[in-house]
């Protein structure tokens, strides 16, 4: 998913790293219209595609560098839905409480139009069994996906 002033499906659910790993390669900001944060859509939209999936454990990694926008939903819709599909969602936060400039992990230096918000991010996790992580650089942010990947091991064929 990728959300700005929309949320935007760009990839089925799949197990295929590689696979995701080109497509966010491919990513430029500004493919969707940065002028706002629809965290909460977007993460309605990823909860909306995990609906008919029979994994055993079913996770969101929610990253972000802001706020809702105003006119987002009401995050506990999200949370309700999470909750009814046992999703677990993993937060991670990047830029600075004080917004301004930031050193974003796959953008690079990046001007943030709003303060990260910790408190609605930790919430989130905290409410659906997951965790919240702050990135402040690539290789945090390298270090973060490696401990969720050792925090959801499932295997498959």
């Amino acid at each position: 998913m990728l959300f700005g002033n929309e949320a935007v499906s760009r990839c089925p659910l799949t197990l295929d790293k590689k696979m995701l790993e080109q497509m966010i390669g491919e990513y430029q900001l500004g493919m969707i219209n940065p002028e706002g944060t629809m965290i909460i859509r977007g993460l309605v939209m990823a909860i909306n595609r995990m609906r008919k999936s029979e994994a055993k454990s079913k996770i969101i990694i929610l990253l972000t560098d802001g706020e809702p926008t105003p006119g987002d939903l009401d995050i506990r819709v999200a949370l309700q839905m999470a909750e009814k599909q046992n999703i677990k969602i993993y937060t991670i936060g990047i830029g600075s409480d004080q917004g301004g400039y930031y050193e974003h992990p796959i953008f690079g230096i990046q001007q943030a139009r709003a303060p990260l918000n910790k408190n609605l991010l930790q919430t989130i996790a905290s409410a659906t069994g997951g965790k919240f992580f702050q990135a402040k650089d690539p290789a945090s942010l390298k270090a973060i996906y490696n401990m969720i990947d050792q925090l959801e091991k499932t295997s498959y064929e």
